[in-house]
């Protein structure tokens, strides 16, 4: 099967945007502290897209309702989105906290989450 120019695309940008910086593909000399940056950028990038798409979601849901004119099925549509939209960025605060916190714990360090990203 062909892979096209999106997947190829999709799979740089996770391998770049997981790798520490200077890192020049050398894995014989990551040390402990590379791959606990790599852990924490990959734990902020799940999140970060997790939050976006259920902001969309929202965004979209909110539109849908809005633009039902009178119409019931668009209407409750619009209304399970903004729903399950909710419902989702609830455990994904809930989950960012939750990281934050067993980081905390188990690290001493700062937490991974896109609220405190610096090394």
């Amino acid at each position: 099967m062909k892979r096209g120019w999106f997947c190829k695309l999709n799979q740089v940008i996770l391998a770049v945007s997981i790798w520490p910086e200077g890192f020049n593909g050398e894995w014989s000399k990551l040390q402990i502290g590379d791959i606990e940056k790599m852990i924490r950028h990959l734990i902020g990038l799940i999140l970060g897209l997790a939050g976006g798409l259920g902001v969309f979601f929202f965004a979209w849901g909110a539109l849908q309702y809005l633009t039902a004119y009178g119409n019931e099925e668009k209407a409750q549509k619009g209304k399970n989105y903004l729903l399950w939209s909710t419902i989702g960025l609830v455990v994904i605060a809930l989950s960012a906290a939750l990281v934050t916190t067993l980081w905390k714990t188990l690290t001493n360090k700062e937490s991974p989450t896109p609220l405190n990203l610096t090394p």
